[in-house]
């Protein structure tokens, strides 16, 4: 039955019934995705096991829901992002994550994949890796917004101006600065 519900997409709590405990059964129904299991002696158990059962349910249906909005969320602020006239770094694990098509024009790239895997300090001037490393550090993961001038450095090696809007983000659920 268990494999039925499973292969119908059914996330339905399933509480084994049994009169003989038998270990490795209920080891394995428990295995494939039974809640849980009560035997026929202690059938007073049965509500207290259902209504956790239901409880687990609503729980998992509520944390795939808002896992769902969460994906939809990152989708559209990526998709607007993408979009976006200004030039858009997002920075995570010291690496560049992902960079929109301004920025790839800036930093004079071919593409974003040229870009991405990059370590973010390679794109910053020398003189300024110390207090970008220290940005870095503050925002990864915080709200806060930071606005400051900054030089970068061109793929083909021309130091450039810009003024940077920084804050920080949780992307792909890492800690990032965009």
């Amino acid at each position: 039955l268990l494999e039925l519900l499973h292969q119908m997409e059914k996330p339905i709590p399933f509480l084994l019934l049994t009169q003989v405990p038998d270990d490795a059964s209920v080891m394995e129904c428990l295995s494939k995705g039974a809640y849980d299991y009560v035997h026929k002696a202690r059938l007073a158990r049965l509500p207290v096991l259902v209504q956790r059962a239901i409880e687990a349910r609503r729980l998992r249906d509520e944390r795939n829901e808002a896992r769902e909005r969460a994906q939809d969320f990152e989708r559209r602020y990526q998709r607007l992002a993408e979009l976006a006239p200004d030039p858009m770094f997002i920075i995570s694990d010291d690496k560049i994550a992902f960079v929109n098509h301004p920025g790839v024009e800036l930093i004079g790239a071919d593409s974003a994949q040229q870009l991405i895997g990059k370590p973010a300090l390679s794109l910053v001037h020398p003189d300024s890796r110390m207090a970008v490393r220290e940005r870095l550090d503050t925002l990864s993961g915080h709200a806060e917004v930071l606005v400051f001038n900054e030089k970068l450095v061109r793929l083909d090696g021309k130091a450039i101006e810009v003024k940077v809007a920084a804050t920080g983000l949780i992307y792909h659920d890492q800690p990032a600065v965009q």
